[in-house]
C-alpha cells in the first residue's frame, strides 16, 4: 500500500518546492510528506457516529413502543 502523501507541491515545513514524482521526504529539509492522519470526515469519525446513531435508535425505539 503506497503512504498517503501531502497534496501539494511545496513543503508544509520549509515551503520548498517538491519535485515529482513526489518524495517521501523532503529534499531541502528532510521533513516528512507523509499524511500522518485521516482527514476530516473519514473513517476518524465513523464508529463514533455509528454508535450515537444507533444509541438514539434504540432510546427512540424503547421509548415509542
Amino acid at each position: 500500500m503506497s503512504p498517503r502523501l501531502v497534496e501539494d507541491s511545496f513543503c508544509p515545513h520549509c515551503k520548498a518546492a517538491l519535485p515529482e514524482p513526489k518524495p517521501r521526504v523532503c529534499p531541502q529539509c528532510a521533513g516528512s510528506l507523509q499524511q500522518r492522519y485521516l482527514k476530516a470526515g473519514c473513517l476518524t469519525s465513523a464508529p463514533k457516529l455509528l454508535l450515537v446513531s444507533l444509541g438514539l435508535a434504540w432510546l427512540v425505539r424503547e421509548l415509542w413502543t
